[in-house]
């Protein structure tokens, strides 16, 4: 005879009791809540989209001396100077910053011998108050940074030795209170850690920011017109992190993964919510909100990394892949299109206005020589 205890006994009770999904808390719901409205904001902004560039084909190598061997988005840039001339600056193999003029479709200037080791990454800074375009170019595997007058080809800034343990991997300018900054990255081997840098324009050093074990790949800047403040945006290997510039302190963390680089991040300021838009080694593309560091979409590409990414328009976003590019549809969350023709790791891509395709897309992969341009068939 069973016992009163052995009768009630249920040998599934415990597996049951496990399946149950415990209630969500209030904070969880208001979150959740939360979460759903600004995904309905978003998805109001994307409505009045349209502009889909699906039928972008690939045109030409449109340079055939482009050379890159890091893993760094801007390794080339392009840019409107101070004369509304349309600018495209690279480096070669043998360290020489060519300037090519993207209307006329010639070079219009060069810079011999430009660092010692192979260029790793460009920038540029409108400087209006003295009426001239400033270039920032990195040698990484040497610890060397140097700002150029663009028309002037002259070096006005020269940084050397930057990081004591490891390289100088990616940097960017500043303006702040009429002064304009260089602030660097660290890519570091071992410890003890090292610190994003701010230099002066006359190399000096200004503060250090965050001290960390963590390898910055990736540097920019943001200024919030709403807020009047300078943010700087970092990519990591573990994670995407934002500092407040005047404050010198953390402004917010992004990340729901460990241990994958993040190789470009690209801010969309759109009416409403500024979002983050950042690449990672684990193959996703993920939307943040910048301000409040909620996770708005994460969409799949591949099973290998992502690298340089390039915001078309509010939904359309174009992802360099291995050996691909892929444009997403950012409202639907899903790639509708991939396009074949680089041989490695498309590290950069940046949309253009070109005097025959007008809008159009131009790419690098690395260890290769070719700027591709991409563009409709007009």
């Amino acid at each position: 005879m069973k016992t009163d205890d052995e009768a009630s006994y249920d040998p599934n009770a415990l597996q049951k009791k496990k399946k149950r999904k415990k209630p969500k808390s209030k904070k969880n719901i208001e979150k959740e809540k939360k979460r759903q409205k600004k995904t309905k904001i978003m998805e109001k902004e994307l409505e009045d989209d349209d502009d889909n560039p699906i039928d972008i084909k690939y045109v030409c190598d449109y340079v055939s001396d482009a050379y890159s061997i890091s893993y760094s988005d801007n390794i080339f840039i392009t840019f409107t100077s101070i004369l509304d001339e349309f600018i495209l600056v690279y480096s070669s193999k043998d360290n020489t910053i060519i300037f090519f003029s993207i209307i006329d479709n010639i070079k219009i200037n060069e810079i011999i011998n430009a660092h010692s080791e192979y260029i790793t990454n460009f920038r540029h800074y409108r400087d209006v108050m003295n009426d001239r375009d400033l270039i920032l170019s990195i040698s990484g595997k040497s610890n060397n940074l140097k700002v150029w007058d663009f028309y002037k080809c002259e070096c006005i800034c020269e940084l050397d030795k930057v990081n004591k343990n490891g390289y100088l991997n990616s940097a960017c300018f500043i303006s702040s209170k009429k002064s304009i900054y260089i602030v660097t990255s660290h890519y570091k081997f071992s410890p003890p850690p090292e610190s994003i840098k701010v230099f002066t324009l006359k190399g000096r050093k200004k503060m250090n920011i965050d001290e960390s074990n963590f390898s910055t790949v990736f540097i920019d800047s943001y200024y919030d017109r709403k807020l009047e403040k300078i943010f700087i945006i970092t990519g990591n290997y573990n994670f995407v992190r934002v500092y407040d510039f005047d404050d010198n302190s953390l402004y917010k963390k992004y990340n729901d993964h460990d241990l994958k680089y993040h190789d470009s991040v690209i801010i969309n300021d759109s009416r409403k919510i500024i979002k983050l838009i950042e690449s990672s080694g684990d193959g996703h593309i993920r939307i943040w909100d910048f301000h409040e560091g909620d996770l708005l979409k994460k969409i799949p590409i591949t099973k290998s990394g992502v690298y340089g990414i390039c915001l078309w328009s509010k939904n359309y976003l174009f992802v360099g892949c291995k050996k691909t590019i892929k444009l997403i549809d950012i409202k639907n969350e899903k790639k509708i299109k991939t396009y074949g023709g680089h041989d490695n790791e498309v590290l950069s891509i940046k949309k253009i206005v070109h005097p025959k395709y007008h809008d159009c897309i131009i790419s690098l992969d690395r260890d290769n020589f070719s700027i591709k341009l991409w563009a409709f068939n007009n």
